[in-house]
């Protein structure tokens, strides 16, 4: 009995200490509300800072219809959210002097060129970061090419959406995913290894994200982890699924909220990170126009001026994460289901964190 006590406190002891903070009431009262207002499966919600998690809530189930409730601990896909932690990446790789800003995708993967239309081969990698590389919003199609290994598959796509000429004039911009597969092509290429595995050996375990993955989180038959939701009939149906495997660099990162804050606090004004160099992490904060390194830049009166932000979704999840660097304080809210009013919840739910976090 003394060792399960025992077991059973370090356990508690461990949580805490990745999370720095147990279930708030307050954030989870916000939370119980949004849920019933909405019809909600599931929310969790959090503040975070240099040190990793402030305080922190959850609510709901992991699945519509059964009993398994959401815990802090875990995993939550984060969509579009992403592209930060590819942007990381590729600023660990021109740190370490295996890529440089300027490096063009045809210079990188010579092989493309008499593939893909000729007003491409002067886009730059940050160009592709920054959604200034005239690239489409999405590939002719991600699931193509399933045959190929993964490396080949992108490359392949990338042949068949590129073949054509733009819509838009270099350096404009146009939201891409594309562009960010783009990105991460030329890392596999340099690095040669798959994308997937640079994030692990770059990003995660530098940074002790222990409890990151690609595609849907936990297992489908166990119900080990939340499952995204899509609205049909007026009914919430749950779905273990994702993007195509191709897109991602793009969108398709799962992680728990503890180890989002663990990435988050790269940029915070306080962080002793030592991931990224200083001026690599300026780079990634300035935008072309108001997009930098996998960042919506704005400026924000409770932020005392410069923010990051940015949303995420499959269609069956959907993030909000805001930076403020000056603050040293990030807002984070997701849920396991979207539809048309997601956007509006979780951003309603952030405001009630900043609220909060102030008084």
């Amino acid at each position: 009995m003394f060792k399960f006590l025992l077991s059973c406190s370090l356990a508690v002891l461990s949580l805490m200490l990745v999370f720095g903070a147990e279930q708030s009431p307050q954030i989870k009262q916000i939370l119980d509300e949004s849920i019933k207002e909405h019809q909600l499966p599931g929310l969790i919600a959090a503040v975070t800072d240099q040190n990793g998690v402030k305080s922190i809530g959850c609510t709901g189930v992991r699945s519509i219809g059964r009993l398994e409730k959401i815990a802090l601990s875990d995993r939550f896909h984060i969509g579009s959210c992403t592209k930060a932690m590819t942007a990381v990446l590729i600023g660990v790789l021109v740190d370490k002097g295996k890529m440089k800003w300027d490096d063009t995708l045809v210079d990188v993967i010579p092989e493309l060129k008499p593939h893909i239309h000729a007003d491409y081969h002067k886009t730059t990698l940050w160009q592709l970061l920054t959604h200034r590389g005239a690239f489409p919003a999405n590939a002719k199609n991600w699931w193509a090419f399933q045959e190929k290994p993964l490396r080949q598959r992108r490359i392949s796509i990338l042949k068949d959406s590129l073949s054509a000429g733009p819509q838009q004039k270099l350096e404009s911009y146009l939201y891409s995913n594309l562009s960010y597969m783009a990105a991460g092509v030329m890392a596999e290429r340099v690095c040669d290894e798959n994308w997937e595995q640079l994030m692990q050996r770059y990003v995660f375990k530098p940074l002790n994200m222990n409890n990151c993955g690609f595609g849907p989180p936990g297992t489908k038959e166990k119900r080990d982890q939340p499952l995204g939701h899509v609205l049909k009939n007026q009914q919430w149906q749950a779905h273990y699924a994702d993007n195509a495997e191709a897109l991602g660099p793009a969108g398709r990162v799962h992680c728990s909220v503890g180890d989002w804050a663990k990435f988050l606090r790269i940029f915070l004004t306080d962080s002793q990170q030592q991931l990224l160099k200083n001026e690599t992490i300026k780079k990634l904060m300035t935008p072309s126009g108001t997009y930098a390194g996998g960042w919506v830049i704005a400026q924000r009166t409770w932020a005392k001026g410069l923010t990051l932000s940015h949303t995420g979704t499959n269609t069956m999840w959907y993030a909000n994460v805001w930076v403020a660097p000056k603050t040293n304080r990030c807002y984070l809210s997701i849920t396991n289901s979207c539809n048309k009013d997601s956007h509006n919840i979780c951003d309603q739910i952030i405001g009630k964190l900043i609220k909060l976090d102030s008084e």
